[in-house]
């Protein structure tokens, strides 16, 4: 590598180790908070009216991310192009273009959940319980759906910083604020729950309207003219984005419906909680697809195939590299971590979680390559892969979820989301000629093989425990970091476990 090529990765590494290094911190810390309102749910409410909410909740989800209309990945796609032909007047145009738009979707789309409610309730789930669930769950959409586009905006500066305080730490720290307050005062404590999830978002919107209006200062400007010019161009973009986005999302949820169907509130309730504990990889993936997205569209306009691809490698290899030790922890003591954490009832969930991190661990591996095909003119073809996955994840399910329950909800998730992603990855090498894998990924795999067969052994020898599972996590963290330091690190390896301890310190 010469001089100049390794001035360009030092750079693209920065940015990347900056980023990730941010959005890792906020998205465990909110996946913490999230995850401490399940706990608390779960155990206030019990695995019956859980499975309730859940239900709501993941309907509700549903259709909010369908309610931006794909305005958010266009708004990360353009925003920083017209940015950078320093055209205040595009800029204005799309920024109160997307606002107005998923406003008007948001209330649309609450309003039909609203109306649709009692249907949806009895002739769907056979749940009459979940018609004031699906009612209060409505009032959110819109709110969820100009927040989505709020957080967009900030993203398409590079500033991870806002959306992750935001997005990331603020709206979920609100929501278990209220949630405590709930479980302390409120009698109807499911109602009081849902409620909590309206307040939140409530003020994290206030907030980020405030942010928004400081970081963009000339498009409040009363002399600049918005330009709506830019709506054909952006709207013919977000479309087939937007159903790429949504059935890429809906493929992690589709089970959970289905489940909420064909089996009891109770049952759904634990596959909530499995399924809840194993979306903690997506901290990870979405840490490094939040930076990397904007990275691979400039990458990709300014015709830098080489640093795009480098990027994309190095991206990948440590979104893998991070995904490792939580896996085996989860592998070997799923059913004692889902039992202390949320109770013994809860306990039955564990082969599911087991199955489901496998799927995301797959998801982990081959990197931000949704991302990379949408950023480059490929979102036709992301939309395709995930539309197919997504049907075949619910043929999966109807199939193995009435003759192995939980077990094949999970099996048939982890199936259509691991194949899709592989798919992915090998068109993106057919399509764009960008690959992430080389001889360095071989570090990882080894390393890892030799810290779960460490864990293996611990497990054998030692009684089960909460005190031995932390036991056992340290020791196969360090015997993971140890064997990739006696393979010893590359040299952006190291360029980028640097920048992340500078940027982490900075912060502490």
């Amino acid at each position: 590598m010469s001089s100049e090529q390794e001035d360009t990765t030092r750079r693209d590494v920065r940015v990347l180790a900056s980023g990730a290094s941010l959005s890792i911190i906020g998205k465990a810390l909110g996946k913490v908070f999230s995850l401490l309102g399940d706990i608390l749910l779960a155990r206030v409410l019990g695995a019956g009216l859980y499975g309730l909410y859940a239900i709501g909740w993941t309907v509700y989800r549903v259709i909010s991310v369908v309610s931006p209309l794909g305005l958010p990945q266009g708004v990360i796609r353009y925003l920083p192009v017209y940015r950078g032909n320093k055209d205040p007047r595009q800029e204005k145009g799309l920024f109160f273009l997307s606002i107005f738009l998923s406003l008007l979707a948001g209330v649309v789309f609450g309003f039909i959940l609203f109306l649709c409610a009692p249907l949806i309730s009895t002739a769907f789930f056979h749940k009459p319980g979940l018609l004031s669930v699906f009612q209060l769950f409505s009032l959110s959409v819109p709110l969820v759906s100009v927040f989505t586009i709020i957080t967009a905006i900030t993203r398409s500066t590079q500033r991870m910083k806002y959306s992750v305080l935001l997005e990331d730490i603020g709206q979920p720290l609100l929501g278990l604020v209220f949630l405590v307050i709930v479980a302390l005062t409120f009698i109807n404590k499911l109602s009081g729950a849902i409620l909590s999830n309206f307040v939140s978002f409530c003020i994290s919107l206030v907030a980020g309207l405030l942010i928004v209006v400081r970081l963009f200062r000339n498009v409040f400007i009363p002399s600049v003219k918005p330009d709506y010019s830019v709506t054909r161009e952006v709207i013919l973009y977000s479309i087939p984005t937007s159903l790429a986005g949504i059935f890429s999302v809906y493929v992690f949820w589709i089970d959970r419906l289905i489940v909420g169907i064909l089996l009891s509130a109770s049952l759904n309730g634990i596959y909530q909680v499995a399924s809840q504990v194993s979306m903690l990889f997506v901290i990870i993936y979405a840490a490094f697809n939040a930076i990397l997205t904007p990275m691979f569209s400039h990458l990709f306009s300014g015709r830098e195939h080489a640093r795009l691809e480098e990027i994309y490698r190095v991206g990948t290899k440590w979104c893998f590299y991070l995904s490792i030790v939580p896996f085996i922890i989860l592998l070997l003591y799923s059913s004692e971590i889902i039992t202390f954490v949320f109770g013994s009832e809860y306990s039955n969930g564990y082969i599911a979680l087991v199955i489901l991190s496998l799927g995301q661990v797959i998801n982990c591996a081959t990197g931000s390559i949704g991302a990379l095909l949408m950023m480059t003119g490929n979102q036709k073809l992301w939309f395709r892969l995930t539309v197919g996955s997504f049907l075949l994840n619910a043929l999966f399910c109807l199939i193995l979820i009435p003759k192995f329950g939980l077990v094949g909800a999970a099996a048939g998730t982890a199936l259509s989301v691991g194949g899709m992603n592989i798919l992915a990855v090998t068109l993106g090498k057919w399509k764009l000629d960008l690959w992430p894998y080389d001889r360095r990924y071989l570090k990882g795999l080894v390393s890892g093989s030799i810290a779960v067969l460490s864990g293996y052994f611990l497990r054998i020898l030692m009684v089960p425990s909460i005190q031995t599972v932390l036991f056992s996590s340290l020791v196969i963290l360090i015997i993971f970091l140890g064997s990739l330091v006696l393979f010893k690190f590359d040299s952006e390896d190291k360029m980028f476990i640097s920048m992340v301890i500078q940027k982490i310190g900075r912060r502490a």
